[in-house]
């Protein structure tokens, strides 16, 4: 809710619906993710966030509000015994989910709350692909839409990450430690789908400009109780340019850069 550039994004109303419901359910619509939780921060603004998912019957753990990466590990254990974590899922709200490897190992996806489209199939290919790999950290690498895709990190890693990633920026962005050590992790990078590939539009929630074209994509698209499919919406903007161009201006902010 502490949004530099956009304050409250993650419940900004998108067809009388907040952000983070319609993210809610999408993921509820996943073939590999089992459990949902919301992690957010114990600040006082962040309580909206709470409230909704009280108001959705969705777990939620509210943690530090700097320390990332403490935050996951406690939604995690949160939601159930250490027998059972290995069949959980976390949503990072500041959010993120996981299934089952085997009964000895926890996966847990990471989504963010400001990505009202993320592709929920290519999502599960990203999970099917992390299990068959047995890979420690799935991430897409390839140029899709800004907020299509989403990580796959395995329980253990994350533990692993608090007791070796003490630089404040690596516990801020989780896994940018492992980006920055590529070496010391079984990393798998997996190919996108050929509707997602070479697309640079942006999907993600950031800004004004942001909201707007989501709010016009859903207006156009959206039916209750129904998702709308990333590709419906690749094809939306591929056929009216004007659409295109509402936030085709927006940087990514580098969290690098000061």
């Amino acid at each position: 809710m502490g949004s530099e550039r956009l304050p409250g994004k993650s419940l900004k109303k998108i067809c009388g619906i907040p952000m983070l419901e319609h993210i809610i359910n999408r993921i509820s619509t996943s073939r590999k993710i089992h459990n949902i939780i919301i992690a957010t921060s114990n600040n006082i603004k962040d309580r909206p966030i709470i409230n909704l998912s009280k108001k959705l019957s969705i777990p939620y753990y509210a943690g530090s509000e700097d320390d990332v990466l403490e935050r996951f590990i406690g939604a995690v254990e949160s939601v159930s015994t250490d027998a059972e974590i290995a069949r959980e899922t976390i949503h990072e709200s500041s959010s993120g989910q996981g299934s089952g490897q085997d009964s000895a190992q926890a996966i847990v996806v990471r989504i963010c709350g400001d990505n009202p489209l993320i592709d929920i199939g290519y999502l599960d290919e990203m999970i099917d692909s992390h299990l068959s790999k047995k890979a420690e950290y799935t991430y897409n690498y390839s140029p899709i839409p800004i907020g299509t895709a989403g990580e796959v990190i395995n329980y253990d890693v994350l533990k692993k990450l608090k007791s070796i990633a003490k630089d404040k920026r690596y516990r801020e962005h989780v896994t940018t430690y492992i980006l920055d050590h590529l070496n010391e992790f079984n990393v798998n990078c997996t190919k996108p789908p050929p509707y997602l590939e070479g697309r640079s539009f942006r999907f993600t929630v950031d800004t004004e400009e942001d909201l707007s074209l989501i709010r016009k994509i859903y207006r156009r698209l959206y039916s209750e109780g129904k998702i709308i499919e990333t590709s419906q919406a690749i094809s939306l903007l591929e056929s009216n340019h004007p659409l295109s161009k509402i936030n085709i201006h927006i940087s990514q902010k580098d969290w690098r850069v000061k």
